[in-house]
């Protein structure tokens, strides 16, 4: 929904929203989305500024994992497992939630020159508790074990820069000089479950464990940063004909 407000409209609102939660058609599978949204802005005669702030969320619990066979030691693939049936324990998860915010702006000098500029962040936080199930025979043994994740992540950018338009006699230049500059930086630290994780089958529906987790230890970072200026200069004459 949105509205503009003010003498002449100046002012504007927009809002957007979304939740869900529930089961799924999987067995002891459930989702949880939610997402909002919120714009302002305001274009005045020489002036126009805009904000955007952004949040989402995303939680799956008990989604069902997937099954590797790189220690398997039977001379036959076993048979699929029941769809209806969800082997996955009940401690595992995933969540993943994201806030971001947005502002741009734009300025008149005069009425052939403008000058804007942007800058905008987004912070990322993923954390799950991943099962790894490989099979180990034919009647459809897993080895479970469980791992612990947290990966942050964060996000900016930003914008500057001025356009417009002069002419040389005949020649008309429309020009735009701008410089930018990006940057993320993203982690991933892990924790694997403390003791001895039991056995799993597929062809069974898991028992909840009490797991418990070390602390977390830092897997990776990665890190990267990009500038560029740009100067562009487009040429016309005859009425932009040429």
């Amino acid at each position: 929904m949105g509205r503009r407000f003010g003498e002449t409209g100046e002012w504007g609102v927009r809002f957007n929203g979304r939740y869900q939660n529930g089961e799924t058609p999987r067995d002891g599978n459930s989702r949880r989305t939610s997402l909002a949204a919120l714009a302002l802005d305001y274009r005045g005669r020489d002036l126009r500024v805009a904000l955007d702030l952004i949040s989402q969320s995303y939680h799956d619990n008990r989604a069902p994992t997937k099954y590797y066979l790189a220690n398997y030691q039977g001379t036959a693939v076993p048979s699929a497992p029941d769809l209806k049936i969800n082997a996955t324990d009940p401690s595992a998860w995933s969540t993943e939630k994201m806030d971001s915010v947005q502002v741009t702006t734009e300025y008149d000098i005069s009425s052939n020159w403008q000058i804007f500029a942007g800058a905008g962040q987004s912070r990322i936080a993923y954390d799950s508790i991943d099962p790894y199930e490989p099979l180990v025979d034919n009647i459809g043994t897993t080895k479970r074990s469980f791992t612990s994740y947290h990966a942050p992540a964060k996000k900016e950018s930003y914008r500057a820069g001025i356009r417009g338009q002069l002419e040389t006699g005949p020649v008309l230049h429309k020009m735009v000089f701008s410089a930018d500059w990006y940057r993320n930086k993203i982690s991933t630290l892990y924790a694997p479950a403390l003791g001895v994780v039991p056995d799993g089958n597929i062809y069974l529906p898991a028992v909840p464990l009490a797991l418990q987790f070390g602390q977390m230890q830092e897997n990776s970072t990665a890190a990267s940063s990009f500038r560029s200026i740009v100067l562009a200069d487009t040429l016309s004459t005859l009425n932009d004909r040429v």
